[in-house]
């Protein structure tokens, strides 16, 4: 779907957004399909981005984990940024139903969305199961996209394990906190 939104000063911020909900379980046939269905998505975003110059948004139930190859065609495009990757690396959880407990709900945006931060982070992802009685399974995960007249450019991701940083022109110091 296109979006057009406006704000007070009538300045109008374009994207494409895309709602995914990939074939769920973990065998080889449905882990099979999912990864069919990102080389295929992958293979949608360049036709978009061949005849649209407008951000896109990935967002919804992919039901992988991004620490594996079934996702690498969304996970490697050059063109694509996963706002959840760094959660990923934490123990952040998007489903929370049963005995299985992982994070398989993510937001992929491509490289000119102009997103802002929510509490220092690109987005957010809302244990509604801590204060909801009898939630089902599948908790929100949200971010804010931000107007700017340029949009934020996020460096290629090295690796899985390597997150570039930018270090201000004229710095002379990078102090970094690990919790």
């Amino acid at each position: 779907m296109e979006c057009h939104i406006e704000d007070e000063n009538n300045q109008e911020t374009k994207f494409i957004i895309i709602v995914v909900h990939m074939k769920a379980f973990g065998d080889a046939q449905s882990r099979a399909r999912r990864h069919l269905a990102s080389d295929i998505l992958d293979e949608i975003i360049d036709d978009i981005r061949d005849r649209e110059d407008i951000p896109i948004v990935l967002g919804g139930d992919f039901n992988e984990n991004l620490d594996n190859q079934v996702l690498s065609a969304l996970k490697t495009s050059p063109d694509l940024f996963s706002l959840t990757l760094d959660d990923a690396s934490t123990d952040a959880l998007s489903y929370v139903g049963g005995r299985y407990r992982s994070l398989i709900d993510h937001i992929i945006v491509s490289r000119d969305a102009q997103i802002g931060n929510i509490s220092g982070d690109d987005a957010a992802i809302l244990r509604l199961d801590r204060s909801v009685r009898d939630f089902a399974d599948h908790v929100p995960i949200v971010f804010r996209m931000v107007y700017r007249d340029d949009g934020i450019n996020v460096a290629p991701p090295v690796s899985d394990s390597v997150v570039p940083v930018n270090i201000p022109e004229g710095a002379t110091k990078v102090r970094l906190n690990f919790d």
